[in-house]
């Protein structure tokens, strides 16, 4: 598994490497070229080109902040046993076509085809005592795009839904 479960399972979140840092967010390369031609039309004093490359890092900048909020993890608490989540989580699968990437006793890694508006998403499961850890980022071993916020979030909710819909739920901790 890429990810430090360690790490996750204390912060919620995930914690990218170097490469993939620069794979998730495409918008930091345009950024690290865009400051340094800020900088120099602000000491030149072109006006013109200093009002248009700082838009074009506004937008690098937000498109940042957009995606970091997607390292999150969904938490849910529970008191279902480990075989009868993933039974859930296996019929979530088989209903939407994803296939699983890897699987161990603590984690399950699954991804979801490509389409005409992403390339696929890798949906991270993590199991921990009473709790449930889910995540849905860009896949991050295919090319990425700027926004796909929703399919995560779909493919995020599709998996609350299907769990939470067992009588065993314990409320989510806020």
């Amino acid at each position: 598994m890429r990810w430090n479960i360690d790490y996750i399972l204390e912060n919620e979140k995930l914690k990218l490497g170097f490469w993939d840092i620069l794979n998730y967010y495409p918008s930091i390369i345009f950024s690290l070229i865009t400051l340094p031609l800020m900088i120099l039309s602000l000491i030149d004093k072109h006006w013109g080109s200093f009002i248009f490359i700082s838009f074009l890092f506004s937008i690098s900048l937000l498109g940042y902040l957009s995606k970091k909020r997607y390292l999150k993890f969904t938490t849910l608490k529970t008191n279902l046993d480990i075989k009868t989540i993933n039974k859930i989580i296996k019929d979530v699968v088989l209903s939407n076509n994803w296939r699983i990437k890897e699987k161990k006793d603590n984690f399950i890694i699954l991804t979801t085809r490509g389409s005409a508006v992403s390339w696929g998403e890798e949906i991270t499961i993590l199991f921990d005592k009473d709790r449930v850890l889910i995540n849905s980022i860009n896949d991050l071993d295919k090319k990425q795009i700027m926004v796909s916020g929703k399919r995560n979030k779909n493919n995020i909710n599709k998996l609350v839904e299907a769990i939470e819909g067992f009588v065993f739920f314990l409320p989510k901790e806020k």
